[in-house]
């Protein structure tokens, strides 16, 4: 067996373990993750870092990027969604975040610190290990967004949007020359951007 097939199913392993533990601990499962990625990379020869700087552009093009997605799921995704199922939209689970100032900043600093593992773990690690393997790139995106809704935790409609929205940040991922400096802004403002609308109690 060669040395490449043994790499994938040792990873493709540790995404279905880390599945198994969200189904009670979602966080405790990218955590997981992630200290596994960290000595597999480390095995490997590789880290999370990437030896090329990052351009003010792909920070902003992110940014944008994220904005953008935000605002469709507000104008088109969230009228038909609440439209076909006679349901609104749940937002966050953590509705403490609602009209307190000294929460929101509390699990913005979660949510970010997640996002930054997430992006790591499944487009820095997962993506890269698809594309090594010889997969293209919608073929490593959807799989890493798999992986990522497997181990998201929670119901089977939270996991498939999790799913389409992982497998778009894994595109954009290898679009921007395999680097999370274009995926993890739009991430980050996407997650963000939705806790600061809960917070207004605007959604």
């Amino acid at each position: 067996m060669s040395d490449d097939r043994v790499r994938t199913g040792r990873d493709v392993a540790l995404v279905i373990v880390a599945g198994a533990i969200a189904l009670r601990w979602p966080t405790a499962a990218l955590i997981a993750l992630f200290a596994a990625g960290s000595v597999v990379r480390w095995v490997d020869g590789r880290s999370w870092t990437s030896t090329r700087p990052v351009e003010p552009w792909q920070l902003a093009a992110g940014a944008a990027i994220g904005a953008a997605a935000l605002a469709l799921a507000l104008g088109v995704a969230d009228p038909l969604v609440a439209g076909a199922t006679a349901r609104s939209v749940e937002w966050t689970q953590v509705t403490a975040v609602r009209g307190s100032a000294g929460a929101l900043v509390t699990v913005a600093l979660l949510v970010g610190a997640q996002a930054v593992a997430a992006e790591l773990v499944f487009r820095r690690w997962l993506v890269d290990r698809a594309l090594d393997a010889g997969r293209s790139t919608w073929a490593a995106a959807a799989l890493a967004g798999v992986a990522e809704a497997w181990v998201a935790g929670g119901a089977v409609a939270p996991r498939l949007g999790v799913a389409v929205a992982g497998t778009a940040l894994g595109v954009i991922y290898v679009g921007a020359g395999r680097r999370v400096a274009v995926s993890l802004p739009a991430r980050l403002t996407f997650e963000l951007g939705v806790l600061v609308l809960v917070w207004q109690r605007l959604v």
